[in-house]
């Protein structure tokens, strides 16, 4: 079970992977569908931050970003396996 915005979602365990470390790059995400805090402008994907989690938004497939809110500059993770399934 995962804790999505305070709601336990069953996931099946083959799709999870579990990790002790902080990641070093920034996590490419899939706009959702019902996403109501995310500016419009922002496109159908956007970025998290590896050390302040903050949100931004991405354009084309830059090696590396700024963080606007922590000001980090990291690689963006445009190699992970689930962004080459679509």
């Amino acid at each position: 079970m995962l804790d999505v915005t305070h709601e336990q979602v069953p996931v099946p365990r083959r799709l999870l992977k579990t990790v002790f470390a902080q990641p070093s790059r920034w996590t490419v995400v899939s706009r959702p569908s019902d996403a109501v805090n995310l500016p419009s402008d922002w496109g159908t994907r956007y970025a998290v931050c590896p050390a302040c989690q903050g949100r931004a938004p991405i354009s084309g497939f830059s090696p590396e970003l700024s963080c606007p809110h922590c000001h980090g500059v990291f690689a963006v993770a445009w190699d992970e396996r689930y962004l080459k399934r679509r």
